[in-house]
Parts: C-alpha cells; sequence; structure tokens
C-alpha cells in the first residue's frame, strides 16, 4: 500500500529510438490487451510468448507454478490483414518521418484474450478461436481446470465479429458485447482506413451497441 515493489512476477524491455524509427513487431509484444488475467486467489495466469499456445500460471507470492500448453499453431494472417497491421504503425501527420521500417509478423499472437470465471476455470480465446469460426458462433474459448487440466471447449452463440467487437464477462451469468469497437478506437486515433495514410479527414465508423446476453447452457 505504500507503493514499494513486494514481488516481480515478470518484466519485459522495449525501446523506440526516435532518431531511427522502426517497428519490430515481435520486439514489442507484451502480455497486455487481455493476456493476462487473475484468480480469486491471487493466481496469475500470464500469455508471455507471443507465437506460442502457453499460460505461465504464477502464484500468489509470484512463483511460476506451471505452464498450460497446447498444440495448436497461431492463426495465419492474409496479405491485406498484414498491409493493415504494418499501416496502423507508421506515423501519421506532417511531421511523420519519411523513413520508417516495419517488420510485421506472419500470424497473429498465438492469445488473444484470457479470463478466469467463478469457478476458477481459466478460459483461453485464442487467435485461432476469433476467427473463422461456425456460422452463427461469435468465438470459441478453451477452459481448463486450476491444476491445468484441459475441461472442454465453449462457443460463444451470438452475432457479431470478435474482430470489431469486444466481450466483457460481468458475473452472475451475464455478458456484455461491445460491438464495432475496433472502428471506433480507429476513428479517435484517425485510422478508420488503415492503409490510407494520406487521409487526415474525420471519419466516421458504425454505430456502436451495447448488448447484454444470459449465458445460456
Amino acid at each position: 500500500m505504500g507503493g514499494s515493489e513486494t514481488q516481480l512476477y515478470f518484466e519485459a524491455l522495449s525501446v523506440q529510438d526516435f532518431r531511427n524509427p522502426t517497428w519490430v513487431e515481435k520486439d514489442l509484444y507484451t502480455v497486455h490487451s487481455g493476456r493476462w488475467c487473475l484468480g480469486k486467489d491471487g493466481t496469475v495466469y500470464a500469455a508471455q510468448e507471443r507465437n506460442k499456445y502457453a499460460i505461465t500460471v504464477y502464484d500468489s507470492r509470484g512463483q511460476a507454478e506451471l505452464i498450460i500448453s497446447k498444440e495448436e499453431k497461431p492463426y495465419q494472417r492474409t496479405g491485406k490483414e498484414k498491409e493493415q497491421v504494418a499501416a496502423n504503425a507508421r506515423f501519421r501527420g506532417r511531421r511523420a518521418p519519411h523513413t520508417f521500417s516495419v517488420e510485421v509478423e506472419d500470424t497473429e499472437p498465438a492469445i488473444s484474450s484470457l479470463r478466469v470465471d467463478e469457478t476458477g476455470q481459466l478460459w483461453v480465446l485464442s487467435s485461432r478461436g476469433d476467427r473463422n469460426q461456425p456460422e452463427g458462433i461469435l468465438c470459441s474459448y478453451d477452459v481448463f481446470a486450476r491444476q491445468g487440466q484441459y475441461v472442454q471447449r465453449i462457443q460463444v452463440v451470438c452475432p457479431g465479429d470478435t474482430r470489431q467487437d469486444r466481450l466483457v464477462f460481468l458475473g452472475n451469468g451475464l455478458v456484455i458485447q461491445i460491438t464495432d469497437l475496433t472502428d471506433a478506437l480507429n476513428v479517435m486515433r484517425g485510422r478508420l482506413d488503415p492503409t490510407n495514410e494520406d487521409s487526415e479527414e474525420d471519419t466516421e465508423g458504425a454505430p456502436m451497441e451495447i448488448i447484454c446476453y444470459r449465458i445460456g447452457s
């Protein structure tokens, strides 16, 4: 509570040299953007390796207990998807550097997001689980027990697009779906069309909706 460090779980170093601007995607990966989560007992789950389906489990004292893993390759990006990632990485505006090196990975990070449910089970959304799903399926989670055993695969049945929408689990069987959130964030950053680098005009994305669902069996 006094602000002093009590334990260190893991760390990563990222350096940006604006005298020689470069953007190397694999070197900038961290466990942000939902790739770590906290259990009720203080357990920390973290997807520390970009290209590997592996989640390190730390106890409440910061000690690594085990690694939950599965044989699954990350989602392979299309050429257009790689172009969009590269375009979003570049500086924009009149003061943007004329030379800027961008290195984009061929795949998405293996893990998209993690969550722990009320029973202590770990829900893993992989980059394959939130793309190219069967019709009517928004995304598919792999569920693991606290000790790391695979339990089941849960499919989320509702319309939408996980690359645009975000699910927020509220507990008590309720889930909120925020639609078109990605476009809204891109509008805020002036990046609705990331492949159009010459456009700096204000743009509007699709109307956002907040939809509340109750989880059924």
